[in-house]
This record gives structure tokens, C-alpha cells and sequence, in this order.
């Protein structure tokens, strides 16, 4: 086995760009926002000249954002359909989630 002997800063260096791979993978498989979020928050703290992180971190803010909107519409029109849909729009609003649960289940 070879031994390798990092510097403190070597070391650092390694794991922010674990941590980078780590938070962009979260984001682009829009498996963990609010972890991918964490993690590239953290690297634009670090090193605010990262502009890839920048980049990644804004996505992903993005796409948490957008996530949790959709989980709010559908727990409020799944409401309003429980309540017997009174002012119409009953197809539509089963269409929208009839989509949402194909895009995500």
C-alpha cells in the first residue's frame, strides 16, 4: 500500500472538492436539495471566488424552492378535492397530479 503524506492544506483542498462533486451530484439528480445546498453553501463560504459553486448552490437553492412549491400545490389542491372540488377545475387539478406523482413516484 502506498502511503501518501497530504499537507493540512492538501487535505482541505480535497475535501472541498469532495464536497463540491458531492453537492453538484445532489443537485443534477434532484436527489437531496437541502443537503446539496448545505454542502455548496458551505465552498462559496470558503472560497467566495468559486464560481462554480456559485453557480451549482443558486441551482440548487432553485430547485429546493421549486420542489417544495410543488409539495405545497399538491397537498392544498389534494385538500380542495377532498373537499368535493366546489368551484370547479376538478379535471385539471387531477391532471396536474397525475404528473406530478409520474414525475416523482
Amino acid at each position: 500500500m502506498i502511503q501518501q503524506n497530504y499537507t493540512s492544506e492538501e487535505l482541505q483542498a480535497l475535501v472541498t472538492e469532495a464536497s463540491f462533486q458531492l453537492g453538484k451530484v445532489l443537485y443534477e439528480e434532484g436527489r437531496d436539495y437541502a443537503r446539496a445546498v448545505s454542502l455548496l453553501a458551505d465552498i462559496v463560504e470558503q472560497e467566495p471566488e468559486n464560481v462554480a459553486a456559485h453557480y451549482y448552490l443558486g441551482q440548487a437553492i432553485r430547485g429546493q424552492i421549486e420542489q417544495d412549491m410543488y409539495r405545497r400545490a399538491e397537498q392544498t389542491l389534494r385538500t380542495y378535492l377532498e373537499q368535493g372540488a366546489p368551484i370547479g377545475h376538478e379535471e385539471e387539478i387531477r391532471e396536474f397530479l397525475r404528473i406530478r406523482g409520474r414525475s416523482h413516484g
